[in-house]
This record gives structure tokens, sequence and C-alpha cells, in this order.
């Protein structure tokens, strides 16, 4: 592809009609450790910009990276170019090797990781905690989470909340807890901290909110710009009540002074935020993982995703040609204890596969495959001898029944004549 990003493809568009189109690379999806990778910045730096590490949203000398600046630093000792400018002077970003391409220019905003993750649940939510130790010690600190989760717990049923009836202890908070706790914070902490404190927690949510709109203009951008300002004030906050030690210089925080200059470049960043991909990388890695061995797993999760890709494949052909509509032929009774002792297996690892989720998907989930973690052993391998070890004499003809692809030598009964398919205990 690398050729067509200066010399024309030709290319068959929607409309049916060829044109000749020149590519170039759009916006980057990636969280900060991948990005500070991606454009050869030391971590701790901003992918940007030229912000020093120790004062990243007051550096008033402080302009855009780019490849050309980049390139120009990396002519000094690697020690100054990693200490005064923060880069690596052995990493050479991909982009170098295709025309208008600076990945200081491509990585895009990350509401998931930037915002809701990382701002909100391990900046803020831990500066809280951590206020009511010092200021109460971990005893009477505990009791006022014990408080926070009662009033969380009381918030009445309404559309668009979700109710936490037992409450949420900040420790405890996994997958979307974050994005559905924002809407309930403010009164569950208000009394317990400082006014100031729930300002501050007032203002980022105010921002988030902002951020996460799908239409922006002018004056939904000057908001957000002054939710920012009132943010950065109030932050202090956490210095003044000895939370912080220092000076808050942080590179996620950081990020959302690029925000709006990204939303006019890339616009809403709803549509570049990382939890897009999160949720691929939950079906095709992590759960896989877990199903896994953990012994050499990588064999084990590609045969994992082989064999999903091909059930959906099997779902889709049997539903076209009309096979699992209501009434199918086969009637699968399945023991009751069975199905119970599944569920008690599923929920050992629940907890653990809901962390660090992306976004709930939207619409309707026609089915899912829970592949079991072990294959049963000792059943034999043809269709003949399975029918007889599992004392089902008819499963050939209910193979052929069900796939349709019945032989001369396999005349399947009516349906009227088949009894239900039952699995021995």
């Amino acid at each position: 592809m690398k050729p067509y990003f200066s010399t024309p493809d030709i290319v068959v568009c929607p409309d049916g009609q060829y044109r000749r189109a020149v590519y170039g690379f759009g916006p980057y999806i990636a969280d900060y450790l991948e990005q500070v990778l991606l454009a050869g910045v030391v971590q701790g730096w901003c992918p940007r910009c030229t912000a020093h590490r120790d004062n990243l949203d007051h550096d008033e000398r402080a302009t855009r990276r780019t490849q050309e600046h980049r390139i120009l630093v990396q002519q000094f000792d690697h020690t100054v170019v990693w200490d005064e400018y923060g880069y690596v002077g052995n990493i050479t970003p991909f982009t170098d090797d295709f025309p208008r391409a600076d990945i200081h220019e491509l990585l895009s905003p990350d509401l998931l990781h930037q915002l809701i993750k990382g701002t909100f649940k391990d900046h803020v939510v831990t500066w809280v905690l951590a206020y009511l130790t010092k200021k109460h010690g971990e005893s009477r600190a505990n009791e006022i989470i014990d408080d926070i989760d009662r009033r969380i717990a009381a918030v009445p049923l309404f559309p668009g909340l979700r109710r936490f009836p037992e409450g949420r202890r900040f420790k405890q908070w996994t997958g979307d807890d974050p994005k559905a706790l924002m809407k309930v914070i403010l009164p569950a902490i208000a009394g317990h901290v400082p006014p100031r404190m729930v300002r501050c927690v007032a203002d980022l949510l105010e921002f988030t909110y902002l951020a996460r709109r799908n239409v922006f203009d002018n004056d939904t951008l000057d908001r957000l710009d002054t939710a920012l300002q009132y943010f950065h004030e109030n932050r202090t906050v956490f210095v003044e009540e000895g939370v912080r030690e220092k000076e808050i210089s942080l590179p996620r925080q950081h990020s959302l002074k690029h925000y709006r200059m990204l939303i006019e470049e890339f616009g809403a960043p709803n549509g570049l935020c990382s939890s897009i991909t999160e949720a691929k990388h939950i079906r095709a890695v992590k759960q896989p993982w877990r199903r896994s061995s953990k012994y050499e797993p990588l064999g084990q999760m590609l045969v994992t995703n082989q064999r999903q890709d091909k059930l959906a494949a099997a779902y889709d052909e049997f539903s076209s040609r009309g096979m699992l509509q209501t009434g199918d032929l086969i009637n699968i009774h399945v023991d009751r204890a069975v199905l119970e002792n599944s569920e008690k297996q599923n929920s050992a690892v629940g907890a653990s596969e809901n962390e660090d989720d992306g976004e709930a998907v939207d619409g309707d989930i026609i089915a899912e495959v829970k592949l079991a973690r072990t294959h049963a052993r000792g059943y034999p391998r043809h269709l003949g001898d399975l029918a007889d070890a599992l004392d089902e004499p008819q499963l050939n003809e209910y193979i052929a029944r069900f796939t349709g692809f019945g032989s001369e030598s396999i005349i399947p009964p009516s349906p009227h004549s088949m009894p239900p398919l039952t699995f021995p205990a």
C-alpha cells in the first residue's frame, strides 16, 4: 500500500465508478503506554507536545511535537535528548517511512483510559480515598466509605441510572462501574470531603460529559475549556491537604489540554475511543487466554478463535436454510443440575472477566458460545461408535436431519415419530 501514498491507485467506489485515490493515515487509537511507544517518547512525557514532564500543564515554552522537531533534536547526545526533550534516541516511528504522516499528529484522544479510568478512577477517586485515610485514620475512613456505599445503594430507580444495591467500595470498581458511578458520586461524597474537593470532582464530570457528546460547536468547545480550567484550579486542594506532595503533573490529565484541538481535527472523541477495540480485545484475547491451560497458550487461543468463527459461520448457514427457527426438529433436554453446575463455574471467573472492559455492546446479541475449558475424553471419534457409546441409535438420523445433508443410506424419519434427544447423566 505504501506506493499508493504518493501514486494514485484505481479503485471502485461504492457508486460503482472507478476513481484515482491517494491513501493516507487517519487517527491512531491507542492508550498512553502505546502512544509513547509509537511516538518514541519517554514515559511521563506528552507524546503530542514538548511540555516538560515536571510541569506538563503550565510549561509556557511547550510547542507541538513534529517529525521535523524530533529529527532535529536527535542530533544531540542521547542523554540530552532523553532528559531535556523526552525522546528515546534509538526509536524511529513507523510513520517516518510514509509521506504526509506524523505520528505526533495522528494520536487520537482516548476517553476510556485518559478520562474515565485514568483521571477519574485512578487519580481523583484514589485521591479522595487517600484524603479520607489521611484526615480521619484508616478505621474512621472505612466507616465513611461504608456510609458512601449506603448513599450509593439508596439511589432510586431512574432511566439511565444503574443501581448498586450493595454499594460499591472504591477498590472494587471493575468494568463499566466508573461510568455508572460518575452519575451518583457527587451526592455520595458531599459532606465527607471539603466543598472545594467536591467542586473539583464536579468540574471533571462536566468536562467528561461534554467530551462524550456526539456533536460539538464553538460554544461546547468553550465550555470544555472552561471546565478544564476550573478543574485545574480546584485540584490543587489535594496538594493543600497533603494528598499530593508536589505540583500535579500527570500525562493522562495533561492530555485533556489537547482535547479541543483534537476534536477540531478528528471530530467527536466517542468515535475514536479505545473501548471500540477493547471489546474485540476481550473476546479475541482475554477470554481465550482464560480458557487455555496457561501453558504455551497462543496455539490454544488461536484454536478457540477458529472454533468461534466456525460456529458463527455455521449459525449463519443454518439460519439461511431455515434450520434454526421455532420448532426445531431436534429437542435437546439437558438436566437442570448440569445447567446450575455450569452457572457456578462461570460465576467463579465472572469478576475477573469484567475487569478492564470497554463500552457496553450496543444492539441485540444474536448468540453467545462458551466453549468447555477442557475437552471431554474417552469418546469415540466415529459417528457410529459415538451413537453406540451414547446409547442413541438414531444419532445418524438426527444429524442428517439437522444438517440437511442426508444420504441415500439415511432416510430421516418423520419429526413426529422422533423421540426427544437425551444425554446420559
